[in-house]
C-alpha cells in the first residue's frame, strides 16, 4: 500500500470514530424523546374528557334511551323500557340507600344544584325535568335525574339554579356545567322529548263542526240558485 493510500485510510478511520460517537448520541436522544412522547400520550389518555348524556324519550311513552360518552371516552347506550324516569349517578351512590341508579359514571359531581323545567310549549304545562342534585351529604351521592310526563316532578332546593326551556321534539341542549375535581371536565346534558300532537278541545271541535256545516249549507244554496 502506498503512503498516500495509508494516509487516506488513517484519515477515514479518524473521521469514523467521532461520527460513530455522534450517531450514538443521536440514538440516545431519540430514545429519550420517544419515551417522553409515550408518557405524554399516556397522561393525556388518562385525563378526564367531556361527559355527554343524551336522554331521549321513546315514542308512545315506551321508555327512555340514554346515549353519550363517559369521561373515559367509553360510549353510553342504555335503554330503560316502560319508564318515565332515568337516574344517572356517581359509582359510589350504589351503596347509598334510596339511590337506585339506572346507570353510573364518574366525573359528574358538583356542589351546585340545577333544575331544568321543560315546557310543552311557551307558557304551557310542564313536560319534563332535568335535576342535578345530591341525595345525601356523603361523597358520591351525586345524581342526574331525567323526569318525563306522568312522573312526580321535583321541587328545587334552596340555592338551586333553575332554568326553563321549551321542548322542540329534536335533540336539544338542556344543561352544561363543570364537574368538581381536578381538571373540571364539563358535563353536557341533552334531551329529546316526544312532542305529542295537540288534540282539539271540545269547544274547538264544536266550532269547527259549525263552520263546516255553514260552508256545506252555503255550497248547496249556491248550487240551487244557479239551476
Amino acid at each position: 500500500m502506498s503512503d498516500k493510500m495509508k494516509k487516506e485510510a488513517m484519515k477515514n478511520k479518524l473521521l469514523f470514530i467521532p461520527m460513530a460517537t455522534f450517531s450514538l448520541h443521536i440514538r440516545q436522544h431519540l430514545q429519550i424523546l420517544l419515551v417522553s412522547l409515550t408518557m405524554i400520550a399516556l397522561v393525556a389518555g388518562s385525563a378526564s374528557a367531556v361527559v355527554t348524556l343524551n336522554f331521549s324519550e321513546l315514542p308512545n311513552e315506551g321508555g327512555i334511551h340514554l346515549t353519550g360518552t363517559e369521561s373515559s371516552g367509553a360510549p353510553i347506550d342504555v335503554t330503560l323500557l316502560g319508564s318515565e324516569t332515568f337516574r344517572v349517578s356517581a359509582p359510589a351512590c350504589t351503596a347509598i340507600p334510596g339511590c337506585n341508579p339506572n346507570f353510573t359514571t364518574g366525573q359528574i359531581g358538583t356542589e351546585t344544584e340545577f333544575l331544568v323545567n321543560i315546557l310543552e310549549s311557551p307558557g304551557g304545562p310542564l313536560s319534563d325535568q332535568i335535576h342535578v342534585h345530591r341525595i345525601a351529604s356523603a361523597d358520591g351521592s351525586q345524581v342526574i335525574d331525567f323526569i318525563s310526563d306522568g312522573a312526580p316532578f321535583h321541587t328545587a332546593g334552596p340555592g338551586a339554579i333553575v332554568t326553563t326551556l321549551v321542548e322542540t321534539g329534536a335533540l336539544q341542549s338542556g344543561l352544561t356545567y363543570n364537574s368538581a375535581g381536578t381538571g373540571n371536565p364539563p358535563v353536557n346534558i341533552f334531551f329529546q322529548s316526544e312532542v305529542s300532537e295537540a288534540v282539539p278541545e271540545p269547544g274547538t271541535l264544536l266550532l269547527l263542526g259549525l263552520g263546516l256545516a255553514v260552508l256545506g249549507f252555503s255550497w248547496r244554496k249556491g248550487r240551487m240558485m244557479t239551476r
